[in-house]
This record gives structure tokens, C-alpha cells and sequence, in this order.
């Protein structure tokens, strides 16, 4: 479940990206706003599947983001996910970048999440809104570091050792409060927009999801869910 994005709304799966098998063409979250939100909802070659959405108030997406609509949405989402018949929720990681860290972490505290997945993640986004949050957002909390402190799974934490906007030692600090397992992903030379090197980044998610348990290892017959 990778975010940001809007939810609680209708949520249509959108065409897969090229080259993966979407799951489904066209389904529906239990909406409660009229507005719409995209996501898309596309199989993967490692016999996992993968929810893309959008924050609200980002690119097609409509509504005013904030952190509390956020949150709302990341849980609708994750709602949403369980309730498909194909999906076994005991295995659903959730993944963010960035801000979308943010409310991955918050989610992974509101519900049994398997796994918590924070690239270029932040400590506190006072310490660099001005780069990147939009003005509506600037005086919301997002505490990553009080959210891994209570999630008590495995987390990576994948971040640029170029990194200017949000440096180093953010993810340093958030490594030495997670409360789980934390495995650290550094970059050199990368900045803030990991990844540059899709498949080194596909590899090493793939390898932390195999032995988190998100997806089956080589050579063990998936699940009737799978």
C-alpha cells in the first residue's frame, strides 16, 4: 500500500502500469464524499500486489489535505484493501516517501499493518517545511518519531546519504527510537528522491519483503490469497 493520497471516497482502480496485470479494472471504497480519488491496484512479478493512491488535493485527486483528512484517507484505503477477497490483510505492508512516510507511519499505528516501509522520512516537519509542505500542512505534527516508537514491526528505513532536504541523521534518529526491527537502506550520493537505480531499490524491497513475510519466499507455493 504505497502512498500518499485521498481516500474515503469512491476509489477507482485505475489501469496498471504498463507491463503488470492489474487485479481488478473497477471497484469502489465505501465512499463518504462525492469527490474522487485514484489509485490503482496492480500484481506484481514477486505474486504480491500493490495499491497506489494519491494524496487529496494532489494531481487528480480533489478535497484540502490535512493531517487528519490524511490519516482518514490512509485508513479508508487500508479498509478498503482487507475487504478484497485476492488480498490476505494478515500480509499488507504499507509504504510512503517522504510526507507519504508520514502517513504510512501513522496508519501502521492505527492498524495491524505487517510491515512499515519510510523513505526520505523525517523526524519533525518543522525542520523543513518550508522546502516541501504544502502551506496548509506546515503546522500539522506528523511525529514519526512517537510513530515508530509505538509500531512494534519491522521497518526499513530507506534514505539518500545526498540527501539536502531532509539529511542523514533524520533517518539515523528514527532508526535509534523504532520500537521494531529497523533495517537502514542507505544510498550514497542520492538525494532526496530515492530511487534513482529502480532496480537496485526493487531488489532490496523485495528482499526485506520476503523475509518480513509480506511476500512468499523462492520456491514456497503462494497462498490461496496470493
Amino acid at each position: 500500500m504505497d502512498h500518499g493520497s485521498r481516500a474515503g471516497s469512491p476509489c477507482r482502480l485505475a489501469r496498471a502500469r504498463r507491463g503488470r496485470r492489474p487485479l481488478s479494472s473497477s471497484s469502489t471504497a465505501t465512499p463518504t464524499s462525492s469527490r474522487t480519488s485514484s489509485s490503482t491496484l496492480t500484481s506484481t512479478p514477486a505474486r504480491g500486489a500493490i495499491l497506489l493512491v494519491k494524496y487529496r488535493g494532489y494531481r487528480r485527486s480533489s478535497g484540502k489535505p490535512s493531517e487528519t483528512a490524511l490519516a482518514q484517507d490512509a485508513d479508508a484505503f487500508f479498509d478498503w484493501l482487507a475487504a478484497q477477497p485476492q488480498v490476505d490483510r494478515a500480509r499488507i505492508a504499507t509504504h510512503g516517501h517522504s510526507l507519504g512516510a508520514a502517513v504510512a507511519a501513522g496508519l501502521a499505528n492505527r492498524r495491524p499493518v505487517r510491515a512499515l516501509v519510510m523513505v526520505s522520512a523525517f523526524k519533525s516537519p518543522d525542520l523543513f517545511g518550508r522546502y516541501l509542505i504544502p502551506p496548509i500542512l506546515a503546522r500539522s505534527r506528523f511525529d514519526n518519531m512517537a510513530a515508530v516508537k509505538r509500531y512494534p514491526g519491522p521497518i526499513p528505513l530507506v534514505h539518500g546519504e545526498g540527501n539536502e532536504i531532509i539529511p542523514h541523521t533524520h533517518v539515523q534518529a528514527l532508526a535509534r527510537q523504532a520500537a521494531g526491527d529497523v533495517t537502514l537502506i542507505s544510498y550514497p550520493g542520492v538525494d532526496h528522491d530515492v530511487p534513482w537505480d529502480w532496480r537496485r531499490f526493487a531488489a532490496d524491497l523485495t528482499q526485506f519483503y520476503r523475509q518480513a513475510g509480506v511476500i512468499a519466499p523462492v520456491g514456497v507455493p503462494p497462498s490461496s490469497k496470493d
